[in-house]
């Protein structure tokens, strides 16, 4: 039974750690790090569900059937690793369906069947047919070193499946086939020797004991001398090969060296217990060591929490006497604030009495200003007047020959002269100024872009001029004064949240 049970685990896959790339996964990049991951390994297992988590945390829809047949597959593995074979047969068969339906062949075909060959061990039948078929699809496939070891693990288990079935012939042929195989292709596969096994027990189940002698020498040649489980067993099938044929001194001398190597198996074990008993012994040795460092350390803490009580009470009456000291220094200083406190009272009368001061200047200044301006809307009022009187003058010059023309010439260039813009400007930039001086100076090294117009109405604003005061005195619409107060804004330089106003009044 111990002898069935060492070689059927041959049949299962190994399972390898995972070991996932250390870059982090992102949706880019997932499925290309999920078929490295799967076809860098013999049989890969998602043991921490770091792909599956991944998709799931991040609601990823994975539409392409090859990453859906792989992540089938690498779940059917990780639940035959548990022995959940029920579960892992319908994974692959599920990863079986997906490959079919999208007509995906080559390796993953091959795996499908492999494994559903392992879920269908008990049906010896259907689990060879699952196993030519992935040999089938293997010959496919252009040549190369993967090729090959999916070939051979096939073999072994096409060999093996014919060997626990009794089917004697099979075995030998299948068996033989492997290892010939493995010769060909120059592999090193570890299951040789229990190939050369299986070639043995099946001559001696067929009377032919000269070939299963042979091919048990074989399988010693082809097993590591420190390989004591597996040497026990072929020494215990030497034994029981040498009892049929009826020579019981050899018989007797495998069981001795069946025996002897399960004592070096056993002593063996017995090193690694003892080794690991001393590895704890050091630990334990190490711990008490950390112990007494630990503990001569609190002392050494002890010893420091003592020195700074003494250091602590010394600094304590030192801060007393100190405490006494600041509290004359203190009495002092409170008699000196009082003194402090009837001068900044009297500062804040002398304060109060500037700020009305103030007040009146400023009021004093808003009434120039209205003053200023109201002479300037006069100005407006009489430049229109005269504007319409040069019109009607025009007017008359054109429709009325008798009218001495050059005298109407005069009066209409004279009213001209009147009205001209230039010099009202620098009349009411003179009065500005007064009040405001240097202003378009500055203004003017700010942006210089502004235009005469732009520096009317900048001050305007300074002179606190609502836009409908504005657009009353120069005889255009609110709009117009509001669309010109944007554009300097702009060409000053201001964001849509700095105010104008304040801007200028800071001039």
């Amino acid at each position: 039974m111990k002898t069935k049970i060492i070689l059927i685990s041959f049949l299962l896959v190994t399972c390898s750690d995972i070991s996932i790339e250390n870059n982090a996964i992102t949706e880019d990049n997932i499925e290309e790090k999920i078929k490295k991951f799967y076809f860098s390994k013999d049989d890969p297992v998602d043991e921490n569900n770091e792909f599956a988590n991944y998709i799931k945390n991040h609601k990823i829809k994975i539409t392409n059937p090859v990453i859906i047949s792989i992540l089938k597959l690498m779940e059917g593995n990780k639940r035959l690793s548990s022995r959940e074979y029920k579960e892992a047969d319908e994974f692959y068969k599920e990863a079986l369906e997906v490959v079919k339906k999208h007509k995906i062949g080559g390796l993953l075909l091959v795996h499908c069947y492999v494994s559903l060959g392992i879920t269908e061990r008990k049906d010896l039948k259907k689990s060879l047919a699952l196993s030519y078929a992935a040999l089938q699809e293997l010959e496919k496939m252009e040549e190369s070193e993967r090729k090959n070891k999916e070939k051979m693990d096939l073999y072994y288990n096409i060999a093996s499946r014919h060997f626990f079935d009794k089917n004697w012939t099979a075995a030998i042929e299948k068996s033989s086939k492997a290892i010939d195989f493995t010769e060909e292709k120059k592999i090193i596969y570890s299951g040789v020797k229990y190939l050369h096994n299986f070639i043995a027990l099946s001559h001696q189940n067929l009377g032919d004991y000269d070939s299963a002698q042979q091919a048990l020498k074989k399988a010693i040649e082809k097993t590591d001398p420190k390989d004591y489980v597996s040497l026990t067993y072929i020494h215990d099938c030497h034994a029981k090969l040498y009892e049929d044929i009826g020579n019981y001194k050899l018989a007797y001398q495998h069981i001795v060296l069946a025996k002897e190597n399960q004592k070096f198996y056993q002593q063996n074990r017995i090193n690694i217990i003892n080794e690991i008993k001393n590895k704890e012994l050091i630990l334990k040795s190490e711990i008490a060591n950390s112990r007494k460092k630990i503990i001569q350390q609190q002392k050494t803490v002890l010893y420091a929490s003592i020195l700074f009580l003494l250091f602590s009470l010394l600094f304590v009456t030192r801060l007393i006497l100190l405490s006494n000291k600041i509290k004359k220094r203190n009495n002092k200083i409170f008699s000196l604030n009082g003194k402090l406190r009837h001068l900044v009272t009297n500062l804040e009368k002398t304060n109060t009495k500037l700020e009305k001061k103030n007040t009146e200047v400023s009021n004093l200044l808003d009434v120039n200003n209205r003053m200023l301006f109201s002479k300037v809307l006069k100005i407006s009022t009489y430049n229109d007047t005269i504007s319409m009187l040069t019109s009607e003058v025009s007017n008359l010059i054109k429709n009325n020959k008798s009218i001495e023309v050059n005298k109407l010439l005069h009066i209409e260039k004279s009213l001209l002269v009147l009205i001209e813009e230039n010099a009202l400007w620098k009349e009411f930039k003179l009065q500005f100024e007064k009040m405001h001086p240097d202003f378009f100076t500055k203004l003017k090294k700010i942006a210089p872009n502004l235009s005469v117009n732009d520096l009317k109405h900048c001050a305007y604003i300074v002179s606190k001029l609502k836009t409908k005061e504005v657009a009353n005195l120069i005889n255009v619409s609110t709009r117009s004064v509001e669309t010109t107060r944007y554009r300097i804004k702009k060409k000053i330089g201001l964001k849509n949240n700095q105010n104008l106003f304040d801007f200028l009044h800071a001039i």
